[in-house]
């Protein structure tokens, strides 16, 4: 990748588009931002998502690290974001929804903008790419920051490769925005530490002592007010220690580990690209051949990433978002690898009528599907959870009800304050469950505990189907835990 000649550097090809063309870019920009705006708000959900949806929501009301108020490291700006949504929108998830929505409807514009720095047609492919990407369209419904995380992801990815070949201050720059970047997820850090260096080393050693002074700074505005709202660094270095260390491969040599992580980036690399996944060897043969230009940001891009969730933690698919931009990117260059060969009009406008029929079989999925990333999937959600939370208000008292969960505890103390609850943690052996005198009834939340035998959990009816099973005591039972099965002796 030496500096000699307009052609190697990817940059260079902007200057290739007509000033039409040119000039119509932010127009498209906005365009595709609102159109994927618009296709997303109808599927927003209306409960919180998953157990850190609940720690975000709580992090609004009140933001101590030590409380697990987010859990750490802690994403200070993403917090404070979502907090001025919620305050608009009057309601926590529906303010972590509108920032996930937002940010995934940037995400595709960025793409656009991205392609763009090769051709037109590879950025109309690379927003193509990402507007139907089932697995960004799912986490753009949800209390999660997985949306931001391809946004940040992308938009100081660009701006690292673009410094690579600018000047200095727009290295600086570009380090600044990388610190910044990371209050709102730290992991950034280490996605995107490999190709920020390759940028800062493209102007010498002196950028990279500047950019690492630029990117300290950046962190030290969110790091700061961080650990003072977690009551001091000995706490917050407390919690952190004990989070980092409880986690993937540091929590375990099992090398079961090493295969379940695999398994979950597999599967979320997957319906990042579903039915366009035919066009990703095309495009990776196509930049290690006549697009070397792009090989080194793109690999140093992606590969980080990917290993750092191999080898250390990916706790949901949707972690794989963070190389959604380079993603999308290689698959557009695959698509424009098929076009260019092609000689006639009548062929590059069917293998064109191709690439949008396959994307829009993406779309398909995530809209009529019935997978885990489907509206199916956030709607079972929504109206199960509603469900439940309604019949047990209705039917049970807080004075003698306790509500037992494993997974889903966080939702149980969010949305049945009044009530009593017990987080049950399967392990070897017996474990006895005591309660407070006078309680008669303990629901199973959501079913992630079961009552041995059957015929001791009882089950009243709800809305849409949903049933809430419980079981009733007293009368000098003895309830038990064993082996994740709650067991009541002397029925």
């Amino acid at each position: 990748m030496g500096r000699s000649g307009p052609a190697a550097h990817p940059r260079s090809r902007m200057t290739t588009l007509s000033w039409p063309l040119a000039r119509r870019a932010p127009l498209v920009v906005v365009l595709l931002f609102g159109i994927a705006l618009a296709l997303r708000f109808p599927f927003a959900s209306r409960v919180l998502w998953a157990w850190d949806s609940v720690l975000y929501a709580r992090a609004i009301e009140a933001f101590d690290v030590a409380q697990g108020r987010p859990h750490p490291p802690g994403y200070l700006l993403y917090v404070l974001v979502a907090r001025a949504a919620a305050w608009m929108l009057g309601d926590a998830n529906a303010g972590l929804v509108a920032v996930s929505i937002v940010a995934g409807a940037a995400t595709v514009a960025l793409a656009f903008v991205v392609g763009l720095r090769v051709s037109w047609r590879i950025g109309v492919f690379a927003a193509l790419t990402t507007l139907a990407s089932p697995l960004l369209w799912h986490y753009s419904e949800v209390a999660y920051p997985y949306t931001l995380l391809a946004l940040l992801s992308g938009a100081v990815g660009l701006l690292l490769w673009m410094a690579r070949r600018g000047s200095l201050r727009a290295a600086v720059l570009a380090s600044l925005t990388l610190g910044l970047a990371s209050g709102f997820r730290q992991d950034l850090l280490m996605v995107l530490g490999p190709l920020w260096l390759w940028s800062m080393l493209g102007h010498g050693r002196r950028a990279v002592l500047l950019g690492a002074l630029a990117a300290g700074a950046g962190c030290v505005v969110w790091a700061v007010p961080t650990v003072v709202l977690s009551e001091g660094p000995e706490r917050y270095l407390a919690a952190l220690r004990s989070q980092i260390f409880g986690l993937g491969m540091l929590a375990s040599d099992d090398s079961r580990t090493l295969l379940r992580n695999a398994s979950i980036a597999a599967v979320g690399l997957r319906w990042q690209v579903h039915w366009l996944a035919p066009l990703v060897p095309i495009g990776a043969i196509a930049i290690a051949r006549r697009r070397r230009e792009l090989a080194w940001p793109l690999v140093l891009w992606t590969a980080p990433a990917l290993l750092v969730y191999l080898l250390f933690h990916i706790g949901e698919w949707a972690y794989t978002l963070s190389v959604a931009i380079p993603l999308a990117l290689v698959i557009a260059v695959g698509a424009d690898e098929l076009l260019t060969p092609a000689r006639r009009a009548l062929t590059r406008r069917a293998l064109t009528v191709a690439f949008v029929v396959l994307a829009a079989l993406n779309a398909q999925s995530f809209l009529f599907g019935h997978g885990r990333f489907a509206v199916a999937a956030l709607r079972g959600h929504d109206l199960g959870l509603e469900a439940r939370i309604a019949a047990i208000h209705a039917r049970f008292s807080p004075a003698d009800t306790v509500i037992l969960a494993r997974d889903a505890i966080q939702h149980a103390r969010y949305y049945l304050p009044g009530y009593r609850s017990v987080q049950v943690v399967p392990r070897r052996g017996s474990q006895d469950l005591t309660f407070a005198p006078g309680t008669r009834y303990a629901i199973l939340f959501l079913g992630e505990v079961r009552a041995r035998p059957r015929w001791l959990a009882r089950a009243v009816p709800a809305d849409s189907g949903v049933e809430v099973s419980y079981v009733e005591i007293g009368g000098g039972r003895h309830f038990a835990l064993e082996n994740g099965d709650l067991v009541l002796e002397g029925y």
